[in-house]
């Protein structure tokens, strides 16, 4: 089962200016305004995530995670704990949902990974090139120039 060419279609003409505009936040204005023009593509959502080809699989997840509804992200979490479809779409969804937060219990969690049931936890974190720890405008300037931290002594002149 797979998603027809026109609804992949008529999703690319919602997108079309929020991908311009390079928003999140837009991108989820437009995936929930075009759940409420087309709701029957939100009740497909769990029938693709079970039983749906790779590309129709990969639509729902998409789609769940960019309009981030409730009703969605339990979707997701219902088949994250599920036995349906592939491990590492399982795993997606899972992601999906414990990034959301508040839809998860507390501590381990138990799937179906490779054939049987496990506990794991869900850890969130993201990864990003923005520094985390302020420096001094010194320091700054210094590391915006590459050639000179690299001489030795670098660690003194920075104040390591």
């Amino acid at each position: 089962m797979g998603v027809s060419e026109q609804i992949y279609m008529s999703m690319v003409k919602y997108w079309q200016p929020a991908i311009r505009r390079n928003s999140e936040e837009a991108m989820t204005r437009a995936a929930r305004h075009y759940l409420k023009q087309h709701p029957e593509v939100e009740f497909l959502i769990p029938c693709l995530l079970e039983r749906g080809d790779p590309d129709g699989r990969k639509f729902a997840l998409d789609l769940a995670k960019l309009a981030e509804t409730p009703e969605l992200l339990a979707v997701l979490r219902n088949f994250a704990l599920s036995q349906h479809g592939p491990d590492e779409s399982r795993q997606r969804a899972l992601q999906i949902v414990s990034e959301a937060g508040g839809l998860l219990p507390a501590g381990p969690v138990r799937v179906w990974l490779r054939g049987e049931w496990k506990e794991i936890l869900t850890m969130g974190f993201e990864i990003h090139h923005e520094p985390t720890i302020k420096h001094s405008p010194q320091i700054m300037r210094q590391l915006r120039r590459p050639g000179k931290a690299k001489k030795p002594g670098w660690r003194k002149r920075l104040g390591f």
